[in-house]
């Protein structure tokens, strides 16, 4: 052994070392009991990894170390617990052992107590945590009080109610910048439900502490009907609030735009639920470009009055109609046809299943996807194939009873035997598509297992890397020229990436092998919580953020909804940073079966040719260096939400922004 080691495992009582053979049996034991849990009698000739658990997994490296490979190892060993009870927090270092003629026969293995340096990290997270807020908080402070369209800033005192506001917020009011106010002077603006609405929110800021952000209509000095969003932050000395400030803004224009696009709507709306004929929104599913089925997204009330369906929409047309894709090949063919060319068709169909005729139109607005608008004709139909039918009796008279007699039983027998073979395919093609299907169930959960294993195997060694890297550069920083600090800030980066990376893919894993809670969720409250959660960054940043969801409750399976949410929140603030003015809305909308979500931004948008693409694990359309992230995030939320049995898609267009979907079925 090196003597300047041995000096140091001599006179420091928190470093021990154990020398094995070249089969790990431990041979000599020295060092602070404590950390070896006895006397070193007790251990001689016992394997080592008897002693120590944690290097079970890790042979290959030791092996590595005997045969000249590799210099030495290192492994934390942590939540050891001592004599006293104490739990302990240790490290072990493997290098070779040499006899007097150079040869490795064995390994020694370093193993120190770090108990007090863990201490000592867990005081100074503390105390990083609290600059952390500090800092935060002054710029919340700053963020509030910048300039932007129609927005001000304002404040009053909770002992006088005297406040003070900025000549926009002023102006807004239609008052002269330089008229004193106060907390009454403010509250006669409102009237009705906003005034009470107000007058709560002052009352829970000064006696809870509570923050708010509301949209109100208010009547100006001038007489003038606003629509108006304040934002309100208690701030306090200790326990005590002393001061309420906040923003002011003008968003009339915006409600009446709002409005404007809600009365389309009801036009739209009246128009398509008036039509006589059915109408059909449907997206084809495809499969090598071959068309396998199609999901109805929206239809008016004819649909159900010529065609006595119900509850379709959101449902693939093989469940509605089964056995459709047999009967009716041709229509699958047409539909998919023009879903993919984009060429309008006109035809008449047969449904066997509803025993109807229809004459139908169907188009593209945009490519997978077609309407279909057809009206039922069965009685014309009808009406046909009888003056056909009495044609071919008139005919058939001419014909001998016996001739006829024969000609039928040949038909009889012809046509069974195909029905015959036709069932008997029918059936093989079945019990194909089960194996198959069997198959593709066990490849999916092997693959679930094996990421969810190999990602939790990579995890350790990433640790290990950070935290000593973090310990090189708190204790031997100044040893270290700025070359080797920076290389150790990017070893802690890029284990900080690979770590991300890793519990990106434990998501999406855990995604797929949750088990599914149904249960009620208010959308509107989920959305609002999990903004409330950004609220820091998004003052910071100055980020116009709306949320307007007429949803109320669905059920459904909460954890994968709030984390798809979750996840598309996450983009729209991340693809933004680099927006001036960055606006974000989260709204909705109802139909009879589900609640639309959706998520939109003024980003930079993206190419809807690679709309598919960017749900995919791994995917990406930006360079990490300017948008981070794992390519991981929107294949959860896909994966999610074909979880609940809903759906995720988007619409977007280069440097125009981008809006992400999500149908949750009610």
């Amino acid at each position: 052994m090196d003597a300047a080691v041995a000096q140091i495992i001599l006179h420091d009582r928190n470093i021990a070392y154990v020398v094995t053979d070249r089969a790990l049996r431990v041979v000599e034991v020295s060092g602070a009991p404590q950390i070896l849990r006895g006397d070193g009698g007790g251990v001689l000739g016992r394997p080592l990894t008897e002693l120590v658990p944690e290097l079970i997994g890790s042979e290959g490296a030791l092996a590595d170390i005997l045969l000249g490979e590799l210099p030495r190892f290192e492994l934390p060993l942590v939540n050891r617990e001592g004599h006293d009870g104490q739990t302990l927090y240790l490290t072990m270092v493997d290098l070779p052992y040499r006899d007097r003629a150079d040869r490795i026969v064995g390994l020694v293995h370093l193993i120190e107590d770090v108990t007090v340096m863990g201490g000592l990290e867990q005081r100074l997270t503390q105390q990083r945590n609290e600059l952390r807020f500090l800092r935060d908080e002054l710029q919340h402070q700053m963020s509030i009080t910048g300039k932007m369209a129609k927005i001000g800033g304002w404040e009053f005192d909770t002992r006088t109610r005297k406040g003070a506001w900025t000549d926009e917020v002023a102006r807004i009011h239609d008052l002269d910048p330089a008229v004193e106010t106060n907390v009454e002077l403010g509250i006669s603006f409102y009237q009705g439900q906003s005034r009470s609405q107000i007058e709560a929110a002052i009352r829970e800021a000064l006696e809870l502490g509570k923050p708010f952000d509301l949209e109100l209509e208010m009547t100006t000095a001038r007489g003038r009907h606003k629509w108006v969003r304040t934002v309100g932050q208690p701030v306090k000395e200790g326990d005590t609030v002393v001061k309420v400030q906040g923003t002011f803004q003008d968003i009339t224009e915006r409600k009446q735009a709002e409005e404007a696009v809600q009365e389309s709507e009801r036009h739209y709306r009246s128009l398509f639920e008036n039509m006589l004929e059915g109408f059909a929104y449907c997206r084809m599913l495809y499969e090598d470009n071959q068309p396998q089925d199609f999901i109805h997204l929206d239809v008016n009330s004819a649909f159900e009055q010529l065609t006595g369906l119900k509850d379709v929409i959101g449902r693939p047309v093989t469940e509605v109609i089964p056995g459709i894709r047999e009967s009716n090949p041709e229509l699958f063919e047409a539909y998919g046809r023009v879903a993919l060319t984009g060429k309008p068709e006109r035809f008449e169909t047969y449904l066997e299943f509803l025993d109807i005729w229809l004459s139908v139109a169907v188009y593209s607005p945009k490519r997978e996807y077609f309407i279909s608008v057809f009206d039922n004709i069965t009685d014309r139909r009808r009406a046909e194939e009888a003056l056909r039918q009495l044609n071919a009796e008139l005919e058939q008279r001419v014909v001998t009873r016996t001739g006829e007699l024969s000609d039928r039983v040949a038909e009889v027998e012809r046509l069974n035997r195909t029905m015959t073979n036709l069932l008997e395919d029918l059936q093989a093609a079945n019990r194909q598509a089960t194996d198959t299907a069997q198959r593709l169930k066990e490849a999916n959960a092997e693959l679930e297992t094996f990421t969810y294993s190999v990602s939790h195997d990579l995890k350790a060694p990433l640790r290990g890397m950070d935290g000593y890297s973090r310990l090189v550069l708190e204790n031997y920083a100044d040893r270290l020229d700025d070359e080797g600090r920076n290389f150790l800030h990017n070893i802690r980066r890029a284990a900080t990436q690979m770590s991300q990376l890793i519990d990106d893919l434990l998501a999406y894993s855990r995604v797929e092998r949750r088990t599914l809670v149904q249960g009620q969720v208010n959308p509107r409250s989920l959305a609002e919580r999990l903004v409330a959660e950004r609220v820091s960054e998004i003052h910071e940043r100055g980020v116009h953020i709306t949320v307007d969801i007429p949803c109320t409750s669905v059920t459904t399976e909460i954890e994968g909804l709030t984390q798809a949410l979750h996840n598309l929140l996450d983009n729209a603030l991340k693809f933004t940073r680099n927006v001036p003015q960055a606006m974000i809305e989260v709204g909705g909308r109802e139909t009879e079966t589900s609640c639309i979500l959706w998520v939109a931004d003024n980003g930079p948008g993206f190419d809807m040719k690679y709309h598919d693409r960017i749900f995919e694990i791994f995917q990406r359309l930006h360079r990490a260096e300017d948008y981070p992230g794992t390519g991981i995030g929107l294949a959860i939320v896909r994966k999610a939400m074909q979880r609940l049995g809903g759906r995720a898609w988007a619409e977007s267009e280069p440097g125009k922004g981008a809006t992400f979907y999500l149908e949750v079925p009610r």
